[in-house]
């Protein structure tokens, strides 16, 4: 069973890595430069270590590929000043961040 305690501090830890503690350069620069791309993994992951080293490598390989992934798409969109399309790409990335947190907590926990 799982607790929805541990979830909820997910999805907190979640919400504040990937907005809070993103920078505006992160932000701007992570579509086009692998190296913003992997600061901005770097800090989003550190809290997720403490879960242990198998958890933390599971969110860092995840998170880098749907945010590589995403942020191609989005920046498209958002060149094309696509709004909608823009903001439906960082909601399936937002989707997928949670699942894949989810399950990582689950095979795990």
């Amino acid at each position: 069973m799982i607790d929805i305690s541990a979830v909820i501090l997910l999805l907190i830890l979640h919400t504040l890595m990937d907005f809070f503690f993103q920078t505006d350069s992160m932000a701007i620069k992570k579509s086009t430069s692998n190296k913003w791309l992997l600061v901005h993994v770097s800090v989003y992951s550190i809290p997720f270590f403490f879960y242990g080293l198998a958890f933390w490598a599971v969110t860092f390989v995840t998170h880098l590929i749907t945010d590589y992934v995403s942020c191609r798409i989005s920046s498209y969109f958002w060149a094309k000043d696509d709004r909608h399309n823009f903001f439906c790409v960082i909601g399936v990335d937002q989707l997928v961040h949670v699942i894949c947190l989810l399950l990582t907590y689950y095979y795990f926990y």
